[in-house]
């Protein structure tokens, strides 16, 4: 999943409208400098609800840069990860802008994989 952001609350709206209409209800935030153990709990009691999980913004998360194989890991389970298009741009740098299009290769090699699956975004 690509996204943008707004440039305003009105856009923001018209966003949030347009992924309600994609079946996504909810999204979850990490925070930028670490991932909270919880985190795969979290997500695995999400996944036992029969619903996808989508991190935002894996990609700006420095403990995740310097471990990849943890959000990789997290795709392989079935969690989706949420690229900032900023990020894929190159807008905050060169290893972010790499390391959001490893996630999105990932992102997307899994998914062709997992076609099947019958689930509803949050």
């Amino acid at each position: 999943m690509l996204d943008d952001g707004f440039k305003s609350f009105a856009e923001s709206i018209e966003m949030a409208k347009e992924a309600c209409s994609q079946g996504i209800t909810t999204i979850i935030s990490i925070p930028f400098d670490h991932v909270p153990r919880y985190a795969v709990k979290l997500l695995f009691s999400i996944q036992i609800k029969r619903y996808i999980p989508i991190i935002t913004h894996t990609e700006i998360n420095w403990k995740i840069m310097l471990n990849p194989k943890r959000s990789l890991n997290l795709i392989k389970k079935g969690v989706e990860s949420q690229v900032t298009a900023s990020s894929h741009a190159g807008n905050f740098g060169k290893n972010i802008k790499k390391f959001s299009r490893q996630l999105i290769y990932h992102q997307i090699h899994i998914t062709e994989q997992t076609v099947n699956l019958k689930a509803v975004k949050i």
